[in-house]
């Protein structure tokens, strides 16, 4: 593969799709999902540990994530939301504009996606109406998938921090291999959240053999502009120049940054395909003649 074509090719791609307009859109929804996400996620992993430890255990995967400005807009939420009510209504609130959040997201989201991939139009008598009713089925499995993931996180984190303090105390030896372990756990969440995206999400849903080398440059791409998107911010005056809001702005800086990683990774895979597609005609052509 020649490197030069290839990022040519990606870069018309990318200006034929409207993928910079794409990601802003996404990241604007997103913006409305956050505190219902935050509430539901931690009454989930409350199940199991105390609330604090679960709000806790938030912070500190925002923290990984986005840096301490997510570990700062996760405290003010909980914080602001325990100050309005505590229990069941809340979290039930939480779910319900969770879901109608949520669904505008993945309309916006998939729109994205099947601008670049592309798919034939179903033949329904309702296309909308269907349209409609897969786009909250999607918001329902996106919330379950994220609650599923959140308490799988937690359990390899619990078993991982006991195995850590047994070592701990038996050999004397403990910590490395918790925050290696920890770490490998956090690259495989994200490599899965991906596949998981660029598979279910778009309309022509395109083969796995495709999707996850996309998925791991997605990676690849996320934990090296994470680092990148943190000293920007830090250094930055766009960010701190909202005084006490400079949180959001924050995160919507990395709300924005991550949704173009996912439309470049599904711009990579849409040029897999076509590159398999071109061989295989190719390779027909060759054979007739």
């Amino acid at each position: 593969m020649d490197t030069i074509p290839f990022l040519r090719q990606i870069a018309r791609q990318w200006a034929a799709h409207q993928n910079t307009r794409s990601a802003a859109a996404i990241a604007f929804y997103a913006i409305f999902t956050l505190a219902p996400t935050l509430v539901l996620a931690t009454a989930v992993v409350s199940r199991f540990v105390s609330r604090e430890g679960a709000r806790q255990f938030i912070q500190d995967r925002l923290a990984e994530r986005m840096g301490p400005a997510g570990a700062e807009v996760a405290q003010d939420v909980l914080a602001n939301m325990s100050l309005v009510a505590d229990g069941s209504w809340t979290t039930l609130f939480s779910v319900l504009l969770l879901w109608y959040a949520a669904s505008a997201m993945f309309y916006q989201m998939r729109a994205g996606l099947d601008q670049i991939f592309p798919h034939p139009r179903p033949a329904t008598p309702h296309p909308a109406l269907i349209a409609a009713l897969v786009g909250r089925l999607l918001a329902a499995l996106f919330v379950l998938g994220t609650c599923g993931l959140l308490v799988a996180i937690l359990i390899i984190h619990l078993l991982l921090h006991a195995l850590d303090h047994w070592l701990a105390t038996t050999t004397g030896f403990g910590g490395a291999g918790w925050h290696l372990t920890g770490g490998l756990t956090s690259l495989a969440a994200t490599f899965i959240i991906f596949g998981a995206l660029l598979k279910w999400l778009p309309t022509g849903r395109p083969p796995w053999r495709h999707v996850w080398p996309a998925a791991a440059v997605a990676v690849l791409l996320y934990e090296t502009g994470k680092w990148l998107i943190g000293l920007y911010i830090a250094h930055s005056v766009i960010a701190s120049a909202y005084g006490p809001s400079s949180s959001i702005v924050a995160i919507v800086l990395w709300i924005y940054f991550s949704t173009q990683i996912l439309l470049f990774a599904a711009e990579i895979c849409h040029w897999s395909l076509q590159r398999e597609k071109a061989a295989v005609e190719n390779c027909g052509v060759s054979q007739t003649t």
